[in-house]
């Protein structure tokens, strides 16, 4: 079931980017980077066991801030989704020396529109699959998901170069 529905919706998503692409109002570039933090709990898989990570269901982009100074910068943050696949608490992270310090000029500016932007996607949550023959039976429906929440995190960057301004972001790992 969970396959069926995680394929209407990327079919759903596939269909309108062709539309997209002849309606650019302006240059903007997304990019997002998921990272792993150190010392993340981690769990032995048994045998008869998958991890099903969690999957984007709709995630739209952080919105540039107006008038802003600095101009560019990168922030990075760490997100919770629960076993609904909704984003609860957002926090910003410092985990490589490329990302905004909490406390300056740049997070200050940018951390909220991404937080903003990052508390409304919704994920096909994170699931421990148990089947019993063949993974396969995961994506089947015919195994058992137990609903798990997860710690994600995301590196955003945002930039501005001759009057366009653009927004990427790319999981951590």
């Amino acid at each position: 079931m969970r396959a069926l529905i995680l394929y209407t919706a990327m079919a759903g998503l596939l269909a309108t980017v062709p539309g997209c692409a002849s309606k650019r109002l302006h240059t903007r570039s997304i990019d997002t980077t998921m990272i792993l933090p150190a010392g993340a709990e981690r769990t032995q898989l048994k045998p008869g066991q998958t991890f099903l990570m969690p999957v984007p269901i709709d995630s739209p982009s952080p919105r540039f801030p107006e008038n802003v100074k600095p101009s560019s910068a990168v922030v990075c943050v760490e997100i919770e989704v629960s076993g609904e696949g909704v984003v609860g608490a957002v926090r910003q992270i410092a985990p490589s020396p490329d990302c905004a310090a909490p406390g300056t000029d740049a997070s200050t500016v940018f951390v909220p529109a991404v937080s903003e932007a990052v508390r409304s996607w919704t994920y096909f949550a994170a699931a421990l699959c148990e089947y019993e023959t063949d993974e396969m039976q995961c994506e089947q429906g015919t195994a058992r998901l137990t609903p798990v929440a997860v710690k994600l995190a995301y590196r955003f960057q945002f930039s501005q170069a001759n009057g366009t301004r653009g927004v990427s972001s790319e999981p951590l790992h």
